[in-house]
């Protein structure tokens, strides 16, 4: 019996204050067909992030409305699954989709490679 590692993608908690963010832009289809255009390599980078403003302090921000964007890159291999309600909301709005909260599941990566034998199955996203 084959298991397939699985990794979950969420809005990460780049920190300790941010509340919400959204997908500003996707760098990698993410309505791909299955087979190699979904395929990701570790560290390619997904997608650009809008944080919310609470991402940084008042006194850091470059006004009080500053929605500060972030490039995130897989952490993983394998193929790219995308959750429908977050693939609908990304793609109806050109200057993003619907804002998530921190730890909001975006999608998986499933990694069909059998050489990670020692990993744990449905592992968390790292985000560094």
């Amino acid at each position: 019996l084959l298991r397939l590692k699985r990794a979950r993608i969420v809005i990460p908690p780049l920190s300790p204050t941010l509340t919400k963010a959204r997908i500003y832009k996707w760098l990698k289809d993410p309505t791909a067909a299955a087979g190699n255009a979904n395929r990701i390599e570790c560290y390619e980078p997904l997608f650009v992030l809008q944080c919310s403003p609470d991402l940084l302090s008042k006194g850091y921000r470059k006004h009080e409305t500053h929605e500060p964007l972030m490039l995130i890159e897989a952490h993983d291999e394998g193929t790219l699954q995308i959750s429908p309600e977050v693939l609908e909301s990304s793609l109806s709005n050109n200057n993003g989709g619907e804002w998530f909260p921190v730890g909001h599941f975006l999608g998986t990566i499933i990694d069909d490679d059998d050489d990670d034998d020692d990993d744990d199955e449905d592992a968390d996203w790292l985000w560094q």
